[in-house]
């Protein structure tokens, strides 16, 4: 509900304070005085765009300020137009988003002008309107949508994989083959190139290895003998000096160790010259460096490199198994997002059903005493709103056919159904705490113009109602009259927006009238 407007330097309207209240209100005022720059401050006050070329001459912003209550809460809302561009929104003294602004705004109220109206021309609205209007909550719905389309999509990723997947586990097999037949070991390369330096040098291993042994323990004094001689030497010396023995005994030490030496030299078996094994070591260690070279890998990655390819062509092998279970899942995925759509048609035909007698009736109260409604729901492609495609229909006249709204529809006939629509949602208590018609009444008169003006009064006592009016019928009926006026003074014009007086209104309605009936008209209305 809004509790009260300030607007400053907006266009032609340099300061305007309004209070409002509950009830149908109403705001006249001759053409071009300034009635759409007070609407165009509401819009900005609910989080509609703006231009700063909407900034009054010689300002440097345009500000506007709504005290609206929400939730039970006072709250205050502040909006600012730079003239040099940009602009501010505040919830309270703090600082927020347009985008919150117009989210908060569309809790606050809604405005319900003559473009407005020209939204009932676009069918991709009429859902929503059935959404608001049938209490259809389409969360659950939104949610398996995405559920469906992730599974969907995994589904045909793998699917795409399964294209080149053959020739790829073909490939990979054969290289896992490979290598497995070969059948790399880590530090083979190092022990075969030990082995191939022995095999090639075999005879000169032999010689060398019986000279040592000659040299330590087999020649006339032989390093062994003359170790055992002097360790006998120095043993006898200690017992002499005590001091020889720890010489003696370290003179063993080392005899020990070249006796076990001598013991290591004569228990080598030698390399016997074997040409097959060179060879077959030979032809190992070229295969080894040409798999390394093949695979750009050392000698000791290979057998890694044989794990990866046999996982890798496990996953390829499995891929058809995945696929399948992929495809089983985005199957049931689609039959459960298909199951909410079928129930959230089924409410949206229920609803319909009653929108269109709703809307009908009211409309026949509007001086369109043959007109039907109806909403068509059709199915149409998955969405995340569901399968329907819903369409407002109307014949306005007898014997008409009905066609969608945006191709037989009137200016006039529109207000009247938007106003209806609205009505609707107000008796199932879907309207806004606050509905701002701008002009509804647009090229209505007479009969017309009472019919219409009695139901924003219905919807006013419902909720709190605005309406910018043209319709002394429509003027009449308002709990609270505001006049517009426009004035010029030292070459500039400036409008003002006034709460009417009893005397004052008087005077505003015969104004709205004109003329010579006039004065007979507000008789017969008194």
């Amino acid at each position: 509900m809004l509790l009260s407007l300030r607007v400053r330097n907006l266009a032609v309207i340099e300061a305007a304070d309004l209070d409002f209240q509950t009830g149908l209100h109403v705001v006249s005022g001759e053409t071009g005085a300034g009635k759409s720059v007070l609407l165009r401050a509401l819009r900005l006050g609910l989080g509609q765009r703006g231009s700063r070329s909407w900034v009054r001459t010689g300002a440097l912003c345009a500000e506007i300020g709504l005290r609206v209550e929400l939730d039970g809460q006072t709250r205050y809302v502040e909006r600012r137009l730079n003239a040099g561009g940009g602009g501010q929104a505040r919830l309270d003294g703090a600082p927020i988003s347009v985008a919150q602004l117009r989210e908060l705004g569309e809790r606050i109220g809604r405005i319900c002008g003559q473009h407005d109206a020209s939204a009932l021309l676009e069918p991709d609205r009429h859902r929503v309107l059935i959404d608001r209007f049938g209490a259809v909550d389409t969360g659950d719905m939104v949610q398996a949508w995405s559920v469906w389309c992730a599974a969907r999509d995994a589904a045909r990723s793998l699917r795409d994989s399964a294209d080149t997947a053959v020739e790829q586990a073909e490939f990979l097999r054969y290289q896992v083959d490979e290598l497995a037949s070969f059948g790399p070991v880590h530090g083979e390369l190092e022990r075969l190139e030990g082995e191939q330096r022995r095999l090639r040098h075999a005879a000169q291993l032999r010689q060398n290895i019986a000279a040592v042994e000659y040299e330590l323990a087999s020649s006339d004094g032989a390093v062994a003998q003359r170790l055992v001689i002097a360790e006998r030497l120095l043993r006898d010396l200690a017992t002499i000096d005590s001091a020889h023995a720890q010489q003696a005994e370290a003179l063993a030490e080392l005899r020990y160790t070249v006796e076990g030496l001598v013991d290591d030299v004569r228990g080598y078996g030698g390399t016997s010259d074997d040409p097959y094994r060179l060879e077959e070591i030979g032809d190992r260690l070229s295969e080894i460096h040409r798999l390394c070279r093949k695979h750009r890998c050392t000698a000791d990655a290979l057998p890694d490199v044989l794990e990866r390819l046999e996982n890798k062509l496990e996953t390829l092998e499995n891929l058809t198994s995945r696929l399948a279970e992929a495809e089983k899942r985005a199957a049931a995925a689609r039959a459960a997002a298909e199951s909410l759509a079928a129930t959230l048609s089924s409410a949206r035909k229920r609803a319909s059903a009653a929108l269109d007698g709703e809307v009908t009736g009211c409309l026949r109260s509007l001086a369109m005493p043959n007109a039907v409604f109806r909403t068509r729901v059709e199915p149409g492609e998955l969405g995340p709103h569901g399968s329907d495609q819903v369409v407002f229909l109307l014949s306005a006249n007898l014997g008409e056919i009905e066609q969608p709204l945006h191709k037989v529809a009137s200016g006039g006939e529109l207000s009247r159904v938007l106003l209806s629509v609205e009505v609707a949602m107000s008796a199932r208590g879907r309207g806004s705490s606050c509905l701002i018609f701008d002009e509804v009444d647009s090229g209505m008169g007479g009969q017309t113009a009472d019919a219409v003006g009695r139901r924003l009064t219905e919807l006013s006592r419902q909720g709190q109602v605005l309406c910018i009016s043209h319709l002394p019928q429509i003027a009449r009926l308002a709990d609270h009259h505001y006049a517009v006026r426009k004035t010029e003074s030292d070459g500039r014009t400036t409008s003002a927006v006034a709460l009417l007086d009893e005397s004052e209104r008087t005077s505003e309605l015969a104004r709205m009238l004109g003329g010579a009936f006039a004065s007979e008209w507000m008789a017969q209305v008194a």
